[in-house]
């Protein structure tokens, strides 16, 4: 892509924020949820102005789901998991050889 294409691009972009009234991405991240809500909810259904709203609405609630994610446990490791059985039964029957059990 050359930068005439590239120029060309922005401008286009740029013309239709303006006509759809779209904000640009740079405030649309400084906006609280709330605020991304309350412009969605009083934009025109099905405009482009919308779907860019809901999609950094989808954004962040992506983000916010993987940061509540659980995090993997150190003792669902499979690993983990092995060698504690392994360790179990070790320590099993050294408490019944201790005992004199068996």
């Amino acid at each position: 892509m050359t930068p005439d294409e590239k120029n060309e691009l922005e401008a286009e972009e740029a013309f239709v924020r303006g006509f759809e009234n779209i904000p640009d991405d740079d405030k649309l991240r400084a906006m609280s949820y709330a605020e991304l809500a309350s412009l969605s909810s009083h934009s025109e259904k099905g405009s482009a102005r919308q779907r860019v709203i809901e999609q950094e609405m989808d954004r962040r609630t992506d983000a916010e789901n993987l940061k509540r994610a659980p995090s993997p446990s150190f003792w669902t490791h499979p690993i983990t998991r092995t060698v504690l059985r392994i360790f179990g039964v070790v320590a099993a029957a050294l408490i019944l050889w201790y005992l004199g059990l068996k």
